[in-house]
C-alpha cells in the first residue's frame, strides 16, 4: 500500500463575518477538473466546477458554502488558488486602440487583488411604515444570473431580500410569488436605491496597469469578478 499524503492545513476568515475557515490546497485531480472546464468555455460549467472544489477544500465541519455571501465565496477561490497553485496568476489583455490589436500577457500578483468594502445600509423604506432588509446575493444566485436578461436581473433581486417588515412585524416566511407580487408593486422612485445596492455589492476588483509589448503605450484596465480573473 502506498504511502498517504499529507497536505497542508491554511486558515483565512471570511470577509463578511470574520469567521475563521479551514482551508486544505486543492489536488491534482482537482487541477485537471479546473482546467477540462476553463477549455470547455462553458461559463455555467466552470462556475459549479469552482464551487465544487472550493467546497471539497473546506475543513470546517458543517459548513454550508450556499449560505454564504458571493464575495465570500471569491475571496475563499483566490485564497484556494494562492495556496494550490502560487500567488501570481497570467492574464490577457487585447490592445484595440490605434490599431495595435497585440495581446499582452500582464502577471498579477494574487495579493494585489482587493474585494470592494460592503455598505453599511441595508435597510431600505418602501412607505413611511413598510421597509425591507437586504442581503448580498449567494452562489446559486450569481450563478444564475446574466444582467442581459431582465427577468434574470428580477430573480436576482428578489434573492437578496432578506426580510420585510413594517412597524408592527418582521416577515421572513413568504412564498417566492409573494415576494414578486410585493416587490412589483414598490414605487419606481423606491426601486433604484435597491437595485443601486445589489449593482454595487462586494466584489474582486484590481486596476491593472501596464505598457503595450507592442507599441510601448500606457495603459490601464479594470478587471472584476471571479470570472475575469479565472476564467
Amino acid at each position: 500500500m502506498l504511502p498517504k499524503i499529507e497536505v497542508p492545513i491554511h486558515k483565512c476568515k471570511l470577509p463578511s463575518t470574520g469567521e475563521e475557515i479551514l482551508l486544505r490546497p486543492f489536488t491534482v485531480k482537482e487541477e485537471k477538473l479546473l482546467l477540462m472546464n476553463i477549455e470547455n468555455e462553458d461559463e455555467n460549467d466552470l462556475s459549479f466546477t469552482i464551487k465544487q472544489i472550493v467546497n471539497n477544500c473546506i475543513l470546517n465541519d458543517g459548513f454550508n458554502i450556499d449560505t454564504i455571501a458571493y464575495y465570500d465565496f471569491e475571496y475563499l477561490f483566490l485564497q484556494l488558488r494562492n495556496i494550490s497553485v502560487g500567488e501570481t496568476i497570467e492574464l490577457q489583455f487585447r490592445h484595440t486602440e490605434d490599431d495595435c490589436n497585440h495581446l499582452n500577457k500582464v502577471t498579477l500578483n494574487l495579493n494585489d487583488i482587493e474585494i470592494r468594502q460592503e455598505t453599511s445600509n441595508k435597510q431600505f423604506m418602501i412607505t413611511d411604515n413598510i421597509g425591507i432588509k437586504l442581503k448580498y446575493p449567494s452562489i446559486e444566485s450569481m450563478m444564475k444570473y446574466n444582467q442581459s436578461n431582465v427577468k434574470s436581473v428580477f430573480s436576482l433581486l428578489l434573492s437578496c431580500i432578506d426580510y420585510v417588515f413594517d412597524n408592527e412585524t418582521v416577515y421572513t416566511e413568504f412564498t417566492e410569488d409573494e415576494l414578486s407580487k410585493f416587490v412589483e408593486d414598490i414605487p419606481q422612485s423606491k426601486i433604484k436605491p435597491i437595485v443601486d445596492f445589489i449593482s454595487d455589492f462586494p466584489i474582486m476588483q484590481k486596476t491593472i496597469e501596464f505598457k503595450c509589448e507592442k507599441c510601448g503605450k500606457e495603459l490601464s484596465t479594470e478587471v472584476r469578478g471571479l470570472k475575469n480573473f479565472f476564467m
